[in-house]
Formats: C-alpha cells, structure tokens, sequence
C-alpha cells in the first residue's frame, strides 16, 4: 500500500435522512431529559419565588427542591415500569411466535 499524497481522506458527512432519522431517534430521550429538568426548575424556582414573598427563605427553596427530586423520580420509576412492561409483552410475543413456528 502505498500512502496518498494528499493525505488522509477527509471525513465522510452524513446523510442528510440518516441525521434526521437519528434526531428522531433520540427525540423521546431530549424530550425526557427537558420534561426532568423543567420540573425541577419548576418546583424549585416556586419555592425560591414563594421564600422572597413569604420571606422564609431558604425553607420554601428547599422544599421545592426536594419536592421537585421526589417527582423526578417518580417519574422515572414510572417511565421504567412501563417500558418493563413493554419489553416483557415483546419477549412474550417473541416466545409465541417461536414456539408457533416449532409446532409447525
């Protein structure tokens, strides 16, 4: 092999449907991430709001933030059940449809 005198090939660019098709992909999981994080910014900007009115800083702060990771985890628990749930339905799908196909 003999090297090339213009060097190494630059980089090839994706795509353009393979970039989108990738974004789509990783939409759900963006969409997660920005659902996780406004709810902490919620329940954690309320109580810092309601400290500087109420003038009980900083309980009401903590409390939120608090609030607001009891929440966030809860929502994840919930998420992980569901697709624990879905993921047991295929591998049951899937053992049907071998065992169908074995009986044949």
């Amino acid at each position: 092999m003999e090297d090339d005198p213009k060097g190494p090939a630059p980089p090839r660019r994706p795509v353009s449907g393979s970039w989108q098709q990738s974004l789509h992909e990783a939409s759900s999981y963006i969409s997660l991430g920005m659902q996780l994080a406004l709810t902490m910014v919620f329940f954690v900007a309320g109580g810092y709001f309601l400290d500087r009115w109420l003038g009980t800083e900083p309980w009401l702060l903590l409390a939120g933030a608090v609030l607001g990771m009891t929440s966030v985890f809860v929502h994840l628990f919930r998420l992980v059940a569901q697709l624990n749930k879905k993921s047991e339905a295929r591998r049951k799908a899937r053992e049907a449809a071998k065992k169908a196909s074995s009986d044949v």
